[in-house]
């Protein structure tokens, strides 16, 4: 994962899968690609090109000025799915020089046909001959012909909250321009008329002549409908009570034994064999985002495991995404595992037994649950390669990343886990489960020291949450001191190349 962070080049690996619109996040870092990701299309003219300047380096979107009376015509459509239902966010930066002019319109069905134009037109210094300078106009709003301003020649956001959770015959909406509010959250979704919408489609931005000329970036389209969520955790099992307390639990926390521990600390889960234990971490949930998850796994001989993720919490029935993963199936195939039903059919791998081991879980849902990608690998060998459908073999997407469920088949089955973490940070699998550097000593108390062959510029140590906790040049020794307990990611960067190991703070 040398230049860039994971989820931009999973992004690439999952751009042919794209179905029904949903969300995504483009920061139009796709300038290899030769082409428009598949949220992108055109109405009858050229699709949006990148340039060498956006909010977020190194590149953004450029629509340059054009003689639509002439048949230069460039007019992008960002396809937002043609929604008639829940609660959408959409917001983006936008770049307007002076003396020119901007535009886009809100459309109610994608592919765009003879035009469904719902709130007029939203114009930027109309007609660019400096009477307009800085000042904005939706011209058929439910409020009417809105003005507003804007800055030039400096990044500002467009930010609109749609509210579609009553049908869009009750449709409102939210509009603001860097951070000022130009339309209230609650505005009727309609135009001046009172005309109401087929669904929320699209936005189709217009190049409108040759002084039109328009930079964007950073386009974040989510599903605001409220859903149950699971903050990221690292579980240690380190519990004074014979079961795990935490919230993440579902379904009878899991046993807690000092049978076999994985780390300094005085417990792992267990697993034990009756032959009809359950226990499920919950994960939220999710349908949107990038998360990870690993954990550390020991079996002994003779013994066999088995778990299985899930996309729902509460379990449903048949809600095994990727079939169950077995461990020494039966306990007649030593250390041989198998998942039953992915995208690539049934996949065999190898385990150790009789000692600790390393399970880990890539998933990349940036662009939609219905997109989505994964990665899983035992003992830092991959399984099933980052990049694959997360789907079973019939090719059935899951509702939503929920959990990970832990059985015990049979008699036969006992087996401990411990260390476990699932987080929504953005380092893919590859960047730390194979980082080019180490950290020693690690676990570490007050200082950890950088060793690696290659040169980097800069440190920064980011904790579960993303929060960004340390920063620091090239230095090797680091002073950790004053960081709480618990779990963090260290991040070497050198240009565009950054490298990601996990750092655990005793």
């Amino acid at each position: 994962m040398g230049k860039k962070y994971f989820w931009a080049t999973a992004l690439f690996v999952c751009l042919a899968t794209l179905g029904a619109k949903a969300q995504f996040t483009d920061d139009f870092n796709w300038i290899e690609l030769g082409e428009c990701p598949p949220w992108w299309g055109s109405w009858t003219g050229e699709c949006i090109t990148v340039g060498n300047s956006g909010c977020i380096p190194p590149y953004g979107g450029y629509l340059r000025p054009s003689d639509p009376g002439a048949g230069d015509v460039i007019d992008p459509v960002l396809d937002l799915g043609n929604k008639t239902s829940g609660e959408w966010g959409l917001k983006f930066c936008m770049y307007v020089p002076s003396n020119r002019e901007a535009y886009f319109n809100l459309q109610g069905q994608v592919p765009v046909g003879g035009g469904e134009w719902i709130v007029g037109n939203i114009f930027f210094n109309q007609d660019a001959n400096g009477t307009n300078d800085g000042i904005g106009l939706i011209d058929n709003s439910a409020l009417g012909a809105i003005p507003f301003n804007f800055p030039h020649d400096e990044w500002f956001d467009v930010e609109m909250h749609f509210d579609l959770t009553g049908g869009m015959a009750n449709a409102t909406w939210e509009f603001m321009v860097n951070e000022t509010e130009v339309l209230p959250a609650g505005t009727p979704f309609t135009d001046s008329n009172g005309t109401v919408a087929t669904s929320l489609g699209g936005v189709n931005f217009f190049s409108l002549s040759n002084n039109s000329e328009l930079f964007i970036d950073y386009i974040e389209y989510t599903n605001e409908t409220p859903s149950p969520t699971v903050d990221g955790y690292w579980e240690q099992m380190d519990y004074d009570t014979p079961l795990a307390t935490g919230e993440w639990w579902d379904y009878g926390p899991i046993a807690v034994d000092d049978t076999y521990t994985q780390d300094v600390f005085s417990s792992s889960g267990y697993m034990y064999p009756d032959g009809s234990s359950t226990s499920v971490l919950n994960f939220g949930n999710q349908i949107f985002g990038l998360h990870y998850s690993n954990f550390y796994m020991y079996i002994p001989s003779g013994k066999e495991a088995a778990f299985s993720l899930q996309g729902k919490i509460p379990l449903i029935e048949d809600g095994s995404i990727v079939g169950d993963i077995l461990f020494n199936e039966g306990g007649t195939n030593p250390g041989q595992g198998k998942v039953m039903d992915s995208a690539l059919g049934e996949v065999s791998f190898s385990f150790p037994h009789d000692q600790w081991f390393r399970v880990d879980f890539d998933w990349d849902i940036s662009i939609g649950i219905e997109s989505s990608v994964w990665g899983f690998s035992i003992d830092g060998v991959d399984v099933i390669p980052m990049g694959t459908d997360f789907t079973n073999n019939n090719g059935d997407y899951p509702e939503s990343l929920g959990g990970m469920r832990f059985e015990v088949p049979s008699i036969e089955s006992e087996y401990w886990i411990d260390n476990i973490l699932f987080s929504d940070l953005i380092f893919g699998l590859e960047d730390v489960s194979n980082p080019t550097f180490s950290l020693t000593p690690n676990p570490a108390q007050r200082e950890v020291r950088i060793t690696t062959e290659a040169s980097f510029e800069k440190v920064h140590i980011y904790n579960l949450e993303g929060k960004l906790v340390h920063q620091s040049g090239s230095e090797t020794l680091l002073d950790v001191s004053a960081l709480q307990s618990g779990i963090y990611f260290v991040e070497i960067t050198n240009g565009f190349s950054k490298q990601v190991q996990k750092l655990i703070k005793q």
